[in-house]
């Protein structure tokens, strides 16, 4: 199965991998020139003012980018690492939509026929958690990216509020090949997201809850879910 038919199915698929394979197909292709809702994508000079401060990512190369548009607003997507790389790795994507838009689940009309994932065939696991941060909750589930005979475990996440004037999604890939069942820790993601500071260059809206989330006390859990989010 290919993200790109894969997408199309379910509620999970649409709040999780859409945003998974968002970021990688703006972060590893750049601006995908699929359909007309692209050409208004502006790339920003300048790198993103946030940080995942966790031994998570400790010692793995940092890049990123930001974009614009009508339609998304600001997108700051920083990486740790390359998905195509041995190494494990981590996307962050902070995304701050226009006032009114309920992200992220308009993400699935908008970029349904986009070259997502940039063609890398996935397989979900059907296992799924909720991530608690500071910064919210965040839906997550398992995925196993497929890169010919080798292969990498992720958790996706995404934020779990429509509400907020940001959210966060991405993904958190273990080395190529690790079959480890603790090779992927959700409670140990939660607390890399859980330490995230950002700078002074972000939207006000943005800059002053995340800002205000960040005095609090660091609170990062994980557990076990239905695909919806719900308990067990």
């Amino acid at each position: 199965m290919t993200a790109f038919a894969a997408l199309r199915y379910g509620f999970y698929f649409v709040t999780v991998v859409a945003p998974l394979a968002i970021g990688l197909a703006w972060y590893r292709l750049g601006t995908p020139k699929v359909s007309s809702f692209q050409d208004d994508i502006t790339t920003v000079n300048g790198a993103p003012d946030f940080r995942i401060s966790s031994d998570l990512v400790g010692g793995l190369p940092i890049s990123g980018k930001i974009q614009t548009s009508y339609r998304l607003g600001r997108v700051e997507i920083l990486a740790y690492g390359l998905v195509q790389s041995v190494q494990n790795d981590m996307s962050v994507v902070l995304a701050m939509p226009p006032a009114g838009m309920n992200l992220p689940w308009h993400y699935h009309d908008q970029f349904h026929d986009t070259y997502l994932l940039a063609g890398i065939p996935f397989v979900e696991q059907f296992a799924y958690y909720v991530l608690e941060t500071r910064f919210g909750p965040l839906l997550s589930t398992h995925v196993t990216l497929k890169f010919g005979e080798n292969f990498k475990n992720c958790l996706s996440f995404t934020s779990r509020s429509a509400s907020d004037p940001f959210y966060l999604t991405g993904w958190y890939c273990a080395q190529q090949n690790d079959r480890r069942p603790d090779a992927l820790r959700p409670e140990a993601i939660a607390c890399a997201l859980d330490k995230l500071s950002v700078g002074r260059k972000i939207p006000n809206d943005a800059l002053r809850l995340l800002s205000d989330r960040a005095k609090l006390a660091p609170s990062c859990s994980a557990r076990r879910t239905k695909e919806d989010g719900s308990p067990l």
